[in-house]
């Protein structure tokens, strides 16, 4: 009897252990297959951030960060950034929002970023709606609606913009 209780509580232990590793990696391909369909093979660098407004503010202190603004690549990830501050009405929103973020190259001197914002995201979505007001209220910005492959894509830009804003619905 002791050793049938043995054998069971093993088995349990391995059962237990199987479906915590299962259950994780199930959830960090959920997790991964969010933002990767629109990602392009080119990709040099795939970085996603929980919380981006946050670490980027502690990332653009950094000594590190000084160095990086005399790469003509991380100077469009800023500017791409300070344009998505502009159009939200309360930049500290953006500081739990999820992001995505993929670095290629665009020629041999060239680098550009796409970033992905989580649409199934609450805080996400509250963004999105508070931009789309503020882009009808305000002549300075332009919003283009284009359709791809069965989305809808959003193109948000001032007016003579080289890097507009896009979203996919």
């Amino acid at each position: 009897m002791k050793k049938l209780s043995f054998f069971l509580i093993i088995f349990l232990l391995v059962l237990a252990s199987a479906t915590y590793l299962y259950y994780n990696h199930w959830h960090s391909a959920q997790r991964a297959e969010e933002a990767s369909p629109y990602i392009p093979q080119s990709a040099a660098l795939v970085y996603e951030v929980a919380d981006f407004g946050k670490q980027w503010e502690h990332f653009r202190q950094m000594p590190m960060a000084k160095t990086l603004n005399q790469v003509p690549g991380f100077s469009a990830i800023q500017h791409g950034f300070s344009f998505l501050k502009n159009l939200v009405e309360a930049p500290q929103s953006l500081d739990k929002v999820p992001l995505t973020v993929s670095v290629h190259g665009l020629g041999e001197e060239r680098l550009g970023c796409i970033f992905y914002f989580n649409t199934h995201d609450a805080a996400t979505r509250r963004i999105l709606e508070a931009i789309t007001l503020k882009i009808k209220k305000e002549k300075a910005y332009s919003e283009t609606v284009r359709k791809c492959a069965g989305y809808k894509i959003t193109e948000l830009s001032t007016h003579g913009a080289t890097q507009p804003l896009s979203y996919i619905k």
